[in-house]
């Protein structure tokens, strides 16, 4: 309870403070997180933690709305991606009238601005993130993580066309079958409970053999 009373009361404060005052405070919030980064090597949460999410999402109701079906809408290869390339995928992407209001990115070069006036034309607005702070793209670098860990950590990749290949079966594995906690265990395409009825349990091989879904099966 002492980590949320200080929590509300410092956003109390934030309302009387001047701009240039808030801007200090988080420098020295960023510089405090940076040296905590290189000292602990897993964040502990207590109950006051979350009681302070708890109350963050009931009066900030759109704070996972985009983050909800853990959909990868696109994707594609390039062992030297560049503006021009990184804003013809932002096209494949959303085509028509698909795009998102906000397109959330870090400060990658491939970010230019070739890109930036193709994402300024599609009606998209830019939020950038902080330097060196991929937390603030946190559902994103699951994403990364979960691709590495699943999959491109346990195979050698020969070309473009071959990752490309590999990362086709990933993604079809990973939306049909991969679980998300998030999600009640379920996969971003929802599938039905199987009932014993329906027959045993059969082992079906995904992403070469790497990993596997089960289904029931009459014998």
């Amino acid at each position: 309870m002492r980590t949320l009373i200080c929590a509300l009361v410092a956003f109390v404060s934030t309302l009387f403070r001047s701009r240039l005052a808030l801007q200090l405070e988080n420098v020295a919030l960023r510089h405090q997180l940076t040296v905590y980064q290189r000292t602990a090597h897993r964040p502990r949460i207590n109950p006051g933690d979350r009681v302070l999410w708890s109350w963050f999402s009931r009066g900030w109701s759109g704070w996972r709305n985009a983050h909800h079906c853990r959909k990868v809408v696109h994707f594609n290869v390039t062992e030297h991606p560049t503006a021009q390339w990184t804003g013809q995928q932002i096209i494949a992407a959303f085509p028509w009238d698909t795009a998102p209001r906000y397109l959330l990115w870090d400060r990658d070069g491939m970010y230019a601005t070739q890109f930036q006036r193709r994402v300024k034309s599609m009606g998209i607005e830019e939020v950038l993130t902080a330097p060196r702070s991929p937390w603030q793209n946190a559902f994103v670098e699951r994403v990364i993580g979960s691709i590495r860990r699943d999959c491109l950590d346990h195979v050698i990749v020969l070309n473009e066309r071959h990752l490309k290949h590999i990362l086709t079966r990933y993604f079809d594995y990973y939306h049909r079958w991969r679980t998300h906690l998030s999600m009640g265990m379920d996969s971003p395409e929802s599938r039905l409970v199987q009932r014993r009825a329906l027959g045993k349990v059969v082992q079906f091989p995904e992403v070469g053999g790497l990993h596997h879904h089960y289904e029931r099966l009459v014998a």
